[in-house]
């Protein structure tokens, strides 16, 4: 098997390679579209400001800076004895919460708790010592950045000496629920970003522990999640923070502040839910939707704010956007009949990366939500985009958890996005209400395969292979069962009956591409990438698959277009950089190469990082960077790796340092792996 990608995967690497898609969805007929679409691309309005609004505004804020609040803060990278992966950004999220909270423009007391000192103890005992000294007038705020999950039921924020198995080591969310509405604090906050997206498998499986599902409602507390149900949270390297975060910070700052210049609860949660659903749809291709919660019977909560002095007006600039059609989205988002609008930038748009989006947005408030969600989420499956499609099916569980179908789609989602453990205990609750779930086989059978399980993967695969389908989806995913135990000829000809019975299944034609790359027929799977690009042109994936299958065929000018539009299409496509990069080193053109493997590398979790760092390594060689040639050789030993070649390189890189003695033992030890082979 290859580093070739099924399904137009996303999310993570599977056997076959990285699982990213940017599938795009079409809508039929425009209807009454058209009528909104100069809504759609209207002028930003004048905003007006009364000398009445302005006095109160003044007013409250001056107020709201007479009174106390607190907020307590935590952050947490790295867990005692690695028990979670680590976070890149975790704590510097929590620095960020603590300074933007502490400005005079905001005017907390922050208790700020990070890394080591993170355990339950300090963070229960620091909350309920805030919590009872907080008067009626004073606003309580707690958030949490870290790992977190639910288990048995329960919901809890994973303490530094927590683990999966340990996970009632942790915080409870019922604990701090309490302890806030024990307060006597008017105002009370909850953000929680404790989802962070883990897409490296673990070498073994271990205990699964759920994602958090909704938050239960209590009176008087404001809550705004990361993420909403079994979603996850992601961290973004150019922010250096989460990106929930990071717009959270920006809001406070100002970006989320009203015409008067103060920050207000409700407009904070709105800028965070639309900027990071189209931020990590964008970059990630995925979603990540935050959930607002409130039952508070007091109003909104202002949180602060610099008071902006009178003006005659404000008018939005008059610069046109570098892509209006997205800024037509945003529009759609802030217009007052937001539902028409999306529905209607679905229909206009239905190529643009944003318009499952827009769809995904109208269906909650639809008729028949949990109907709707569930057409949608087949039609983002069967066009590749299976973050969406995850998403969908989750809606649809939220609504009805005893849906076998939908239970059995969701589990094949996951397994599709390398939530691996969570695929099994996903599959595993299909399979209870539905004894013989084949996409819940599937799934399950999929994931056990990436854990080395073989023998219960073939099990379960064994029986998706035994089934009878009947229509284009489900011939798709007995085909990739046969792919997966090597049965080939059996897969082509699933796959030829999938396309045969869905002539535009462009899923079924990069599928079966993989099959004739894996099995050396690379005419055949340039064709099948090819014609799967007809049918999604907007996916980084096919053309990453494609730009692979024109590499090995010597057509390295292609190659390179190729791999620079997955990269357009998906600027975080890391596997598309180190392919690129070794391309670039080829030609000579080391900078380049350097500058690719740099973008690569910026992915803490990219699973071929040791590629990445060779290739790097040999364009500094070639650039006469020694120093930083036999760093990155150095940094590709240290992870536990043995290659003779890569001993040839450093011995080369030491042999110009000067380092005679360093550069035989390479020799020796490169001299003595080839010989071993």
């Amino acid at each position: 098997m290859d580093s070739r990608v099924t399904g137009t995967g996303v999310g993570g690497e599977t056997m076959l390679g990285w699982r990213h898609s940017f599938g795009l969805v079409g809508a039929k007929g425009p209807g009454r579209a058209y009528a909104a679409a100069a809504l759609l691309f209207a002028a930003g309005a004048v905003a007006q400001r009364g000398p009445d609004a302005q006095e109160k505004a003044r007013n409250a804020l001056e107020q709201f800076r007479r009174e106390k609040h607190y907020a307590v803060v935590v952050g947490i990278d790295q867990y005692a004895k690695n028990t979670f992966s680590p976070l890149q950004f975790a704590v510097a999220d929590a620095d960020a919460m603590a300074e933007i909270l502490g400005r005079p423009s905001h005017n907390f007391e922050v208790n700020k708790i990070i890394g080591s000192d993170a355990i339950y103890e300090k963070v229960m005992e620091q909350l309920e010592s805030v919590a009872s000294a907080a008067g009626e007038d004073a606003t309580l705020l707690f958030y949490f950045a870290g790992h977190g999950g639910e288990l048995d039921g329960k919901q809890y924020l994973a303490s530094f000496d927590a683990s999966p198995r340990g996970l009632a080591r942790g915080v409870p969310i019922e604990e701090v629920r309490k302890v806030m509405q024990q307060s006597k604090a008017r105002r009370k906050i909850l953000l929680i970003d404790a989802c962070r997206v883990d897409i490296q498998p673990s070498a073994t499986r271990g205990v699964t522990v759920e994602r958090f599902g909704l938050l239960p409602d209590s009176a008087g507390l404001l809550i705004l999640n990361a993420t909403n149900e079994k979603e996850s949270s992601y961290e973004e390297p150019d922010f250096r923070h989460g990106v929930f975060t990071n717009y959270v910070v920006h809001g406070l700052a100002g970006e989320a502040a009203d015409d008067n210049g103060l920050v207000y609860f409700s407009v904070l949660a709105r800028y965070v839910e639309d900027n990071v659903r189209t931020w990590v749809r964008k970059r990630y291709g995925a979603i990540q939707d935050p959930r607002f919660t409130s039952v508070d019977a007091t109003g909104d909560f202002l949180l602060g704010g610099e008071f902006k002095a009178p003006s005659k007006q404000t008018v939005t600039a008059t610069a046109p956007p570098a892509d209006p059609v997205e800024e037509a989205f945003h529009r759609a988002e802030a217009a007052p009949n937001r539902t028409e609008m999306m529905r209607a930038f679905a229909t206009l748009f239905p190529q643009h990366p944003f318009a499952p989006l827009a769809e995904f947005d109208a269906a909650a408030h639809d008729t028949d939500p949990a109907k709707t969600y569930f057409a949608l989420g087949v039609k983002f499956m069967d066009s590749g985009d299976h973050p969406m499609a995850r998403a969908a099916f989750g809606k649809v569980l939220q609504a009805n958890p005893k849906n076998a179908e939908a239970a059995g789609y969701f589990a094949l989602e996951l397994s599709y996005d390398l939530a691996l453990n969570d695929a099994l205990a996903a599959a595993n609750s299909a399979l209870q209400l539905q004894p013989g779930n084949i996409p819940a086989l599937a799934g399950r059978g999929f994931a056990y395969f990436r854990f080395g399980e073989m023998n219960a993967a073939r099990a379960d695969l064994k029986r998706v292979t035994a089934s009878s389908p009947t229509i284009p989806r489900g011939f798709e995913t007995r085909a990739n069962a046969h792919y997966y135990l090597e049965e080939f000829p059996a897969a082509l000809q699933d796959f030829a009956e999938a396309i045969r019975l869905k002539p535009d299944y462009g899923v079924a034609y990069n599928d079966r591409a993989n099959v004739y790359s894996t099995t050396k027929d690379h005419a055949n799977a340039l064709q099948g990438y090819s014609e799967a690009l007809r049918y999604l042109p907007n996916n980084p994936v096919l053309w990453n698959n494609r730009g692979l299958e024109n590499q090995i065929l010597g057509n390295t000018d292609a190659a390179l277009k190729d791999f620079g539009e997955a990269i357009r299409l998906r600027p975080t496509y890391s596997i598309s950089y180190a392919y690129r990069a070794n391309l670039y080193l080829e030609k000579g053109r080391f900078e380049e190469a350097i500058e690719d493997c740099n973008s690569a590398l910026k992915d803490k979790n990219y699973v071929y990082w040791p590629d990445a760092v060779v290739t790097r390594g040999r364009a500094y060689l070639g650039l006469n960077k020694y120093k930083e040639a036999e760093a990155d050789f150095n940094a590709y030993f240290a992870g536990g790796l043995k290659d003779a070649n890569v001993f040839e390189w450093r011995a080369e890189a030491r042999d110009k340092l000067n380092d005679a003695k360093g550069a035989a033992a390479d020799r020796a030890e490169a001299e003595r792996l080839t010989k071993k082979q």
